[in-house]
């Protein structure tokens, strides 16, 4: 399958994790629960498929370019859990989870 569909598609996924989230309704247990297990699982199926173009590249280059990756991933970590902690003091944690679990997967 083309790398570009999967993550394409394991995105779409991820999406339908931050709507199932955002609007269950009140907070309960099995919203939350399910919201992570259904990101977390899109996340890792984009991380396999890009990591699979990484690895057929030359594979001199394809540990730098893995680092990269991985700085990369790292470096939108922090800056979601920046937008992460002024959204929870604008609006509090439903709506700095429900939208951080999107920009940090």
């Amino acid at each position: 399958m083309d790398p570009l569909i999967s993550v394409l598609s394991s995105l779409l996924v991820e999406l339908a994790g931050v709507a199932f989230g955002a609007f269950t309704g009140e907070p309960t247990v099995p919203g939350p629960v399910v919201q992570a297990v259904v990101i977390d699982f899109s996340n890792q199926a984009s991380n396999i498929a890009q990591r699979d173009v990484i690895y057929t590249i030359d594979p001199k280059v394809s540990s730098r370019m893995n680092t990269a990756y991985m700085v990369a991933g790292v470096s939108g970590q922090f800056a979601g859990t920046a937008v992460r902690n002024k959204l929870y003091a604008l609006g509090g944690s439903a709506v700095a989870c429900s939208t951080v679990s999107y920009v940090n997967g």
